[in-house]
């Protein structure tokens, strides 16, 4: 029998947003996905550091999903990473959310289990901020019983084993702290 692989993927702009907390089921069932045409476009990070600019280029990928490129690129133009996720748009009470999951490629040689990164999501004209459910935050809360989901550790990483339906109830719990979501990058549209 073939040994399985489990690896945990998730985005390298990441380092900006911290450390991200990680789920191994979705945020959304079918019925909650919608998609927004707003989102559809190319995103440039107004907070890019000295040595990379990050790039977002978000496109349809079916009825409901998107497909989301993310790319940096060098100083000296040279491209540094890209890396390709589906995307899926909800909105659970007052706030938006987007599920990201990197796409996996068929010729690994493990079975691989993407998990899914939760970002809150602002989007406004030519202005999109995202800001990703921060796993430090959820490990203190876990820890001083303040929250009780379902999780395992990994290498000291917290990684959701909670249902959907508990999972919104997470997010949508915390949507306005800021703890919870910190320091949102705030994307641009190129025109």
């Amino acid at each position: 029998m073939r040994k399985v692989g489990i690896l945990f993927i998730g985005l390298s702009v990441l380092s900006s947003f911290g450390c991200p907390a990680r789920s191994i089921f979705p945020l959304f069932a079918d019925k909650d996905m919608v998609f927004v045409p707003g989102l559809v476009g190319t995103w440039v990070d107004t907070g890019k550091t000295l040595m990379e600019e990050n790039t977002l280029s978000i496109r349809k990928a079916g009825e409901r999903n998107y497909y989301l490129m993310e790319f940096s690129v060098g100083k000296d133009g040279d491209q540094v990473e890209t890396n390709t996720y589906y995307a899926y748009l909800g909105r659970l009470g007052d706030f938006w959310f987007l599920d990201s999951c990197q796409q996996i490629r068929q010729d690994e040689n493990y079975d691989l289990i993407p998990t899914h990164l939760f970002f809150r999501l602002w989007l406004e004209g030519d202005t999109l901020r995202l800001a990703v459910l921060d796993g430090d935050w959820l490990d203190e809360m876990i820890g001083k019983k303040k929250i009780s989901i379902s999780h395992l550790l990994l290498e000291d990483e917290i990684v959701l084993t909670a249902a959907t339906p508990e999972l919104q109830q997470l997010v949508r719990r915390f949507a306005e702290d800021r703890e919870a979501f910190p320091d949102p990058a705030t994307y641009v549209r190129l025109k």
